[in-house]
């Protein structure tokens, strides 16, 4: 019921998300894991991790999927399922900052990957249901992004957005753009001045 509670439940398992792929990288698993703690604290268990597979070369986790153990017997506040969806941590994620910034970022696969899932998630516990949806950063777009197109089909998550980036329409991006070309011949010609 306390909201203040839920937000610190969905940013833990946020930072489960992050904490998940940091496990993969450094090949721990078992008991070595340092991920299980984040979502297990609070009844949690992991049902998925959402893996984006845009490169052939590689493939990194994006977020998380999970389900509240004991859902049956608890507040109706307490949500049935949760998609967490980390932010940025190297460059695979940087091809996804640039897109969001310039207002590109619908088309890439880490928006599919999740729009997906929660059209899964509404399709097996119904619109009804308590789902949340929560990012931090540029999970907190995908967020943003996800939660609203489910809105505009009539399924409403509980959303937890940590740090979302602005995102520029395009008449404040051309705007930008230009100011950036301002400055870059400012600096130009300020470094031909000083040869």
């Amino acid at each position: 019921e306390n909201h203040e509670h839920q937000r610190i439940v969905a940013a833990c398992l946020v930072k489960a998300a992050y904490v998940l792929e940091g496990d993969r990288r450094e090949g721990r698993s078992g008991e070595d894991q340092l991920a299980p703690p984040w979502w297990e604290f609070f009844g949690f268990e992991l049902i998925s991790t959402l893996v984006n597979l845009e490169s052939s070369l590689s493939s990194f986790s994006i977020g998380a999927v999970f389900r509240l153990k004991a859902a049956s017997g608890t507040s109706p506040f307490a949500p049935a399922m949760v998609i967490a969806v980390r932010g940025t941590i190297d460059h695979h994620d940087w091809g996804v900052n640039v897109d969001t910034l310039l207002g590109r970022g619908r088309q890439r696969h880490s928006c599919r990957i999740v729009m997906e899932k929660a059209e899964s998630l509404v399709r097996e516990h119904g619109m009804e249901s308590n789902l949340w949806l929560c990012g931090h950063s540029l999970g907190a777009t995908v967020a943003t992004f996800v939660g609203d197109q489910m809105a505009k089909k009539g399924c409403f998550f509980t959303t937890f957005l940590f740090n979302p980036p602005y995102i520029l329409n395009r008449r404040s991006k051309d705007g930008f753009i230009q100011k950036l070309d301002d400055i870059m011949q400012a600096a130009g010609g300020l470094v031909g001045a000083l040869m």
